[in-house]
């Protein structure tokens, strides 16, 4: 028996008293803690995402408000940033920078100084287009005092803010350097997912997750993810994957994985894809970059996170809007009175005096409101019509 296996079990048998102590609430699937919904909530919308979590007071909340207000994103949305990032514990951001990156088949958006919503699309490789979202996420943990380590796969491992300055300009840097080598996936989680598993026992006393948040456009090129990704699942852990690539057998493993597995995850695709997906569900919404940023950040709001998957409940509607209009819920109409008239009118009313009220919408790639009022009258007037049909 090696020394590092006595070592792992004395923490399982540790992370499982806490288990018992603090409840099964902290590590269970993703019906609990992992989707934490903003229903309810009280004026002020303190979006947090475990209610009993400890913040973490060397996050600079003022310093996160800075660097997204600059980027023109809503108040709502900036909170939700905010309380995710006082309320987690480290992130890991893994970074495939293996061969494969240097693909053109990669999408960057350009966006107009003058304007938020006028931006086009250039063709670039998967690198570039991943480029403008590292040094989002990066510029993201810098200025929030957050600690993060940022592991390129085939590179160095930056520690923020631990090395300070220099460090953050040295991982600025890294994005230069083209993409080269292979996908050692499971080397990097392991050597990360041991780090957790140290802290587990901290983070569960203080009733928070660590993330590990994965760019890749592919599969591990040393073994088999399922194995490793299987010791998350006692872990209080968060997993977000950004996908590179929308090939089919890349997109359908990482997605059956997820299925699959026994751990709080979410796989993205590419902002325009993931557009195409809330498009159907949801037309009512322009789907942008401040949301698909927020999202890749791990911010763990129930309303943000089934957007893509199925038409948001009435009730998920008015939380949603209070969010990016800024304002509390209780002062936004209830969606299925009336037919929606009050809801759609205060919508259309409040989106007008947003900072920003226009965006890029990702799926049609133009300007457009953050909310279509006439997708939205039609779809309140067709559940009151589903409603009396049913009584």
């Amino acid at each position: 028996m090696t020394s590092a296996q006595p070592r792992r079990s004395s923490i399982s048998r540790a992370i499982a008293a806490l288990h018992d102590t603090v409840g099964k609430s902290n590590l269970s699937r993703k019906t609990r803690i992992r989707k934490v919904s903003t229903e309810g909530l009280p004026p002020g919308w303190d979006i947090t995402v475990d209610p009993l979590a400890r913040p973490n007071p060397d996050i600079d909340a003022d310093e996160i408000r800075a660097f997204l207000s600059s980027r023109k994103f809503p108040v709502g949305l900036i909170e939700a940033v905010v309380n995710s990032a006082r309320c987690s514990g480290k992130r890991y951001y893994v970074v495939d920078d293996s061969t494969s990156m240097s693909t053109e088949d990669g999408r960057r958006l350009i966006f107009s100084e003058s304007h938020t919503g006028d931006a086009f699309h250039v063709g670039c490789s998967r690198w570039r287009e991943l480029e403008d979202e590292l040094r989002f996420q990066a510029g993201l943990v810098h200025a929030s005092n957050m600690q993060a380590d940022f592991k390129l796969l085939n590179g160095h491992r930056y520690h923020l803010p631990k090395e300070g300055a220099e460090g953050y300009a040295n991982l600025m840097a890294s994005f230069d350097d083209p993409p080269s080598g292979t996908t050692p996936l499971c080397r990097v989680l392991s050597e990360i997912i041991d780090e957790i598993e140290n802290d587990a026992p901290a983070l569960l006393e203080a009733h928070r997750k660590a993330y590990i948040i994965i760019f890749t456009d592919g599969l591990a090129s040393d073994g088999e993810l399922l194995n490793v990704l299987n010791r998350v699942s006692m872990l209080p852990v968060w997993v977000v994957v950004r996908l590179s690539t929308n090939e089919k057998a890349v997109v359908d493993y990482w997605r059956g994985l997820d299925r699959r597995m026994v751990l709080d995850m979410d796989v993205l695709s590419s902002p325009y894809h993931e557009s195409i997906d809330v498009h159907e569900v949801n037309a009512w919404l322009s789907y942008n970059y401040f949301l698909h940023r927020a999202r890749e950040f791990g911010i763990t709001l129930k309303e943000v996170d089934e957007l893509h998957d199925t038409p948001l409940s009435t009730n998920q509607l008015r939380t949603f809007t209070s969010i990016i209009l800024g304002v509390p819920r209780d002062l936004v109409p209830a969606p299925e009175l009336h037919e929606g008239h009050d809801f759609c009118q205060f919508v259309e009313e409040r989106q007008q005096h947003m900072p920003e009220p226009v965006v890029h919408n990702l799926f049609y790639r133009s300007a457009r409101a953050w909310f279509n009022v006439e997708i939205l009258k039609k779809k309140l007037k067709k559940k009151k019509k589903s409603v009396c049909a049913v009584l």
